[in-house]
């Protein structure tokens, strides 16, 4: 059973360990920062979905106990719980209002669907899209490599019942603009001790309170002799002798590469040694035929016998792509019972990058 002594702060726990329930400066800007570059990473994200410019901005970071956090929103709310499994072990649960959660869907699935059945499958797709680029961004900042279970997303209405302990939690409110459509909050919730944790990963170690700094002990610094002792023929010798030194520079040549590589090899035999070192590697080659953009509701509107209209016309050149990067261009044809593609055109991005 835990105690709480409230006069200072300190939280007692169940092993006889304790832990300051406060956070520092230093705890409550790293923190920030986290979620910072995390929910940046999620507004692309959201901003990529929605076709509208997103900005998710200005973390406060706070604690509070148990169901706190709840006191300031007006259910039904929408939760979405992430639980990390690997590189970080933790709990974040991140809440948005109803409202809008519905105008996100609204603008994904069109506002001729029944929303209130559908909501909560789309938010769910949109979350864990978002928390999924929040993870990778939260891993390049913490040098480790972080997995997270698929997001729990659950309506919560005033006759839900949630279970409290009273655990002292982290809580980090962000401002949510989304172009045209609503101007809002998002909250993220975490265990103190988790949030702890984070800090002491990212800065190498546990955060101390701010120590008054103490003045260094002032040294009397020995003085430089004026230049202007130096006699005035010494100043002109040095002068002449900077002005007569020259510098002799050479326009920088280089062998050409714009003949054909057979040619090459054949002036230069040398190489040809270190060419056979890579020429076994498989390249990974690719054919566009073409391409589309689709929303969610048409995505989910399609059935067998559907028919897609790509970007490119009947007959045109289709792209050949070496590695995903853009090789040639060419017509689609038919060898015996498989397609193949007869290339018509060595594209210029190929040719500047040889």
């Amino acid at each position: 059973m835990s105690e709480t002594s409230m006069n200072n702060n300190i939280f007692y726990s169940n092993n006889n360990n304790y832990i300051n329930e406060t956070l520092t400066d230093l705890e409550k800007d790293t923190l920030g920062e986290i979620g910072n570059i995390c929910m940046g990473t999620s507004a692309t994200t959201l901003s990529t979905l929605l076709g509208k410019r997103v900005n998710i901005t200005t973390p406060r970071v706070s604690t509070c106990r148990g169901t706190e956090y709840l006191d300031e929103y007006e259910r039904p709310i929408v939760t979405t719980e992430v639980s990390y499994i690997q590189g970080v072990e933790g709990t974040n649960v991140f809440l948005i209002k109803k409202e809008d959660a519905l105008a996100i869907t609204e603008v994904l699935v069109g506002s001729d669907t029944d929303l209130e059945e559908l909501y909560l499958s789309a938010i769910s797709e949109v979350m864990n899209q978002m928390v999924g680029s929040s993870s990778t961004s939260l891993a390049d900042l913490l040098h480790v490599s972080v997995n997270i279970s698929p997001p729990v997303v659950r309506e919560v209405t005033r006759d839900t019942q949630i279970n409290s302990d009273g655990e002292l939690l982290i809580k980090t409110s962000f401002r949510l603009e989304i172009e045209d459509l609503l101007q809002s909050n998002i909250v993220q919730i975490m265990p103190f001790e988790f949030g702890k944790k984070l800090v002491q990963t990212l800065i190498g170690e546990e955060a101390k309170p701010e120590e008054p700094a103490v003045p260094e002990p002032k040294v009397q610094k020995a003085q430089e002799p004026p230049t202007s002792r130096m006699p005035k023929a010494n100043e002109k010798e040095v002068k002449r002798m900077q002005n007569e030194e020259k510098v002799d520079l050479k326009e920088v040549k280089f062998e050409s590469f714009d003949s054909n590589g057979s040619e090459f090899f054949m002036n230069h035999p040398e190489l040809s040694k270190n060419i056979d070192l890579i020429i076994d590697v498989p390249l990974h080659v690719t054919v566009v035929l073409g391409k589309t953009r689709k929303s969610i509701k048409e995505i989910l509107d399609l059935n067998r016998g559907s028919i897609i209209v790509l970007d490119r016309l009947a007959g045109e050149m289709v792209d050949v792509l070496v590695n995903g990067k853009l090789f040639a261009k060419g017509e689609v044809v038919v060898i015996d019972d498989n397609y193949g593609v007869r290339i018509t055109e060595i594209t210029s991005e190929q040719i500047k990058d040889n």
